[in-house]
């Protein structure tokens, strides 16, 4: 029988269109969807490794070759290290998924660790591993693993691997051991039960490898371990061992592996009232002349034995001893941090420690701070470090937020010298020190630390260099230093879009990026590819990123540093992001993205001359439903013109009026190129949206200070009535959803407007007036300050204040909300007090409110076990649905469930 041809076409067709029909995404879909994360290049080019990445399942590590088609998978690989030639990989795996799931049954479970041989493709698993170090070299793999805990035994055990050979050399008890990148030596120390304690070398190239003592003791500890390959010394402490093998009395010491003499630089009694703690922070500077390390108060010693004192008939009474037990926490008004703040912060403060440098040519002790004064930062420079000293403003920080004193400190001498009071944003020390470059209220200062004069580097130029943007009740803050010239020459920083140069010497300027940044709306950034690089040099090529504040875009160009001439090498609608570079070769690696483009990884050069494609997950987003990103400008009541982007399903019909899922925070423009990476947690998936034929909305905000409500309100409106005009939007079938700072926003719009057909709102403020007290448990921080300063924009204290305290609680209109209202909050939320959610729920429920309130035992602000995650994403999508497509109501929307013991979780 023949075929007519024309039908023969249509056949192809339909077939090639029905294999290739995308499908909507569901919410197993989302939870098998791979997420590419820690793209790396190794040193010398030749291979690409990164993670797939599932939010249900193991992932997968993965080791592709740039010179072959050779691609090496590892289930639950999680990091890797490899040798110099990269001949070896050594990669740290997770738990089996499975096996987390079920800790009951697999209780014991610890990571493994793979080693694979890139040449021959020999691989090997080696269980149980805690840590591993593998040797540049190629030639050893040291690894550590964990004791039986009914062997009762002190430190772990500590193999050496020769991988050619495969033998292996244990060694037990070790508590901390270090190899130098070379593969030449091993350092390690040992710690045992009613033992002699000791510091071991070994020479990895003599014959059998033998042990050499550094040091031993039956009563001492030796801890971190430091080698510095460069003089071929190790430093380290040795302290006095208490019972829990805490250390008291450390010494710091230092070893010459060439000479093999040993000497004490630091300890007790160099310097008086103060020890050297076992949590410190020892290392070497890059020229090998001086060290640094920390001391600390005796009066801060945290070590003391507790007290184990039996209650006797002759103590019963003592008063004193039951005093002892007084479970109290003394809030004083002169208190600088208020408990919650000491509490939540005490295992970061308890270890803090008070910077001085050892210098090994002078052989003297510089202490660079006391116990008075903190925040003395690390510097690798022979010449000045700075500190910030928060301690005068405190007390401050419970309402205003964060401020310090800058001071400058010689490193040769220790003198301190202050350069500036209250300010709020971070310094820059110049790279060899010799300059502080600061912001403080709408300028850029340089300080010169030799001769304590200041210029103010922006005097004479109109440009602002303050983020114009800012719309907090504060000071606005800069666009940041975005590198330095010829050591410390030239300083570079960035004003909305372009870049400039000043002189640190005379703070004479030059508008290095010639004005093309303002001339686009390109907002231009330095990328700094080698990251050994302090400074550029003044002949430099560079690498710079170009984000269009309109355009939404982002592109990377090289610019000329001798003449600001500006290439732009990448083009279209995406963002194109740079993520790292080979440190022998030219190679470098760039993700590319878009709203329905998957940020695959791309290889090129330092030129970015050509782009080839090295993976491809954009497969997984062909398969679904997935839509295109739209910008939209709208004008709001207030006059403002802002932007937003909507987008719109895949089969979107023009002329036919779609449900709008608004989903807002402050400024969501700027994710019209984002990839959504589908996720199931306390945000909608946008693709499980847009493949139920919701067209989704993501409109800026402009807050103004004391409306912070209204600001949102006016801004959400004006671009769903844009949306409307467009003849996109069904207005009555437009619903919104916000978390935490948008929760709020979104709680306090229905309490004003009857615009929405449905709201979810997640975790909201409901009563500012309450909120104002409240107490942020993650960080113990009073929420004070981010309602006179910071988020919550109400620019006044509560008393000052109080009208639009009121004025932007919800619960003070709830007898006008009209609007069916889900409300969800963690009940261990450690931002917003849950009580929050509740305050909302009665006051709604008193007015006989369609409010239904989600309560999720044991969750934080945002939810974290799956299991609440995926019940959150399902009762949104079933609310949304219902109150815009309709059908039948689920069960737990029209009568709730009763409590019977335990949760009640019917649908």
């Amino acid at each position: 029988m023949k075929l007519n041809k024309r039908l023969v076409i249509i056949i192809l067709i339909l077939a090639t269109s029905i294999s290739f029909a995308k499908k909507a995404i569901t919410f197993e879909d989302i939870m098998k969807f791979k997420n590419l994360t820690s793209p790396t290049l190794t040193d010398n080019g030749s291979w690409l490794t990164y993670r797939l990445d599932k939010q249900r399942g193991n992932n997968i590590y993965v080791i592709q070759s740039l010179e072959s088609d050779k691609k090496i998978e590892v289930e639950k690989g999680s990091y890797s290290l490899y040798s110099q030639d990269t001949k070896w990989f050594a990669i740290k795996t997770d738990v089996d998924v499975i096996k987390q799931l079920n800790p009951e049954k697999y209780k014991d479970e610890k990571p493994d660790l793979v080693l694979i041989n890139t040449l021959t493709d020999y691989r090997k698993t080696i269980e149980d591993v805690s840590s591993f170090k593998l040797t540049k070299n190629g030639k050893w793999l040291a690894y550590t693993i964990d004791y039986d805990k009914k062997d009762k035994l002190k430190g772990k055990k500590l193999l050496l691997r020769h991988l050619q050979s495969e033998t292996e050399i244990p060694i037990d008890n070790v508590i901390e051991f270090t190899l130098d990148s070379l593969g030449n030596n091993l350092f390690y120390s040992t710690i045992i039960d009613k033992g002699i304690n000791g510091l071991y070398t070994r020479n990895l190239n003599e014959e059998f490898i033998p042990e050499l003592k550094i040091e031993s003791d039956s009563n001492s500890k030796f801890t971190n371990l430091s080698w510095d390959e460069t003089s071929s010394k190790l430093i380290y402490l040795k302290g006095k061992l208490l019972k829990d093998d805490k250390t008291k009395d450390n010494s710091i010491n230092l070893y010459d592996f060439v000479s093999k003499s040993l000497v004490t630089i630091a300890d007790t009694s160099s310097r008086s009232g103060y020890y050297i703690p076992e949590i410190n922070e020892i290392r070497f500077t890059e020229d090998d002349k001086r060290i640094w390390f920390g001391y600390k108060p005796l009066g801060e010693w945290n070590g003391d034995e507790k007290d184990t004192t039996e209650i006797t008939e002759t103590n019963l009474y003592d008063t004193d001893l039951i005093l002892d037990k007084t479970q109290l926490y003394l809030w004083h008004p002169n208190d600088p941090e208020i408990i919650p703040f000491q509490q939540t912060n005490w295992d970061k403060t308890k270890d803090e420690f008070y910077y001085s440098i050892y210098d090994i040519n002078n052989k003297n002790i510089i202490y660079l701070t006391d116990s008075i004064s903190t925040g003395v930062r690390y510097s690798d420079n022979p010449n000045f470090t700075i500190q910030l000293n928060n301690v005068p403003y405190k007390k401050q920080m419970t309402y205003s937020g964060w401020y310090y004193d800058l001071y400058s400190i010689s490193i040769k001498n220790g003198k301190k010298h202050l350069i500036e009071k209250n300010l709020e944003e971070s310094p820059n020390l110049s790279p060899e020190g010799l300059y502080t470059v600061y912001f403080k209220e709408k300028n850029w200062y340089s300080y010169n630390n030799e001769t304590q004069k200041t210029l103010v580097l922006n005097e004479n130029l109109s440009i602002p260099f303050y983020d114009v943007l800012d719309d907090h009740p504060k000071e606005p803050g800069s666009y940041g230093v975005k590198g330095w010239i010829g050591k410390d020459q030239k300083v570079l920083i960035g004003d909305q879009f372009d870049i400039w140069q000043f002189d640190l010497s005379d703070g004479s300027s030059r508008l290095l990026t010639k004005g093309i940044g303002r001339k686009n709306e390109n907002s231009i950034n330095i990328i700094n590819t080698d990251r050994n690089k302090k400074w550029f040099d003044s002949s430099d090529r560079v690498l710079v990123s170009l984000y269009g504040i309109k355009s939404k875009q982002q592109h990377i160009g090289v610019l000329d540093l001798i003449t600001g001439e500006l290439d732009i090498r990448t083009y279209g609608d995406y963002l194109y992001s740079y993520k790292g570079k080979s440190e022998n070769s030219d190679k470098i690696i760039i993700t590319k993205e878009g709203f329905n483009t998957y940020p695959d990884v791309w290889l090129t050069n330092s030129n970015i001359s050509n782009l080839e494609r090295l993976t491809n997950e954009q497969l997984q987003v062909d398969e679904f439903l997935w839509g295109t990103s739209h910008l939209v400008d709208f004008v709001t009541e207030f006059g403002d013109t802002l932007q937003g982007y909507y987008a719109l399903p895949d089969n979107y019909e023009k002329g036919k009026k779609y449900p709008v899922f608004v989903y807002f925070y402050e400024r969501f423009s700027d994710r019209k190129n984002e990839f959504n990476m589908p996720k199931i947690n306390h945000r909608p998936p946008y693709s499980l949206y847009l493949g139920s034929e919701y067209v989704m909305f993501f409109p800026d905000v402009k807050f103004y200070d004391g409306d912070p409500g209204k600001s949102a309100e006016v801004a959400l409106i004006a671009g769903c009535d844009k949306l409307v005009e467009m003849g996109i939007a069904d207005p009555k079938r437009i619903v919104m959803h916000g978390h935490s700072w948008s929760g709020y926003e979104s709680a306090w719009i229905v309490t004003q407007t009857d615009y929405f057909a449905a709201c979810v709102s997640g975790a909201p403020v409901s009563n500012m007036t309450s909120a104002y007290s409240g107490i942020r448990l993650g960080s113990g921080l009073a929420r004070q300050f981010q309602y006179e300063k910071e988020q919550s924009r109400i620019g006044g204290n509560i008393i000052d204040s109080l009208d639009s305290y009121i004025r932007n609680s919800p619960i003070f209109f709830a007898d006008k909300m009209n609007t069916p209202l889900l409300v969800m909050f963690g009940d261990i939320d450690e931002a917003v007090p849950w009580q929050q959610g509740i305050e909302l729920y009665l006051a709604m429920r008193r007015f006989d409110k369609n409010c239904i309130f989600l309560q999720y035992e044991g969750e934080p602000h945002h939810p974290k076990k799956i299991q609440n995650q995926l019940d959150y994403s399902i009762r949104m999508k079933q609310f949304m649905d219902y109150y815009v497509f309709g059908g039948d109501m689920p069960k737990w929307m029209m009568d709730g469930f009763r409590f019977k013991g335990k949760y009640n979780i019917g649908r």
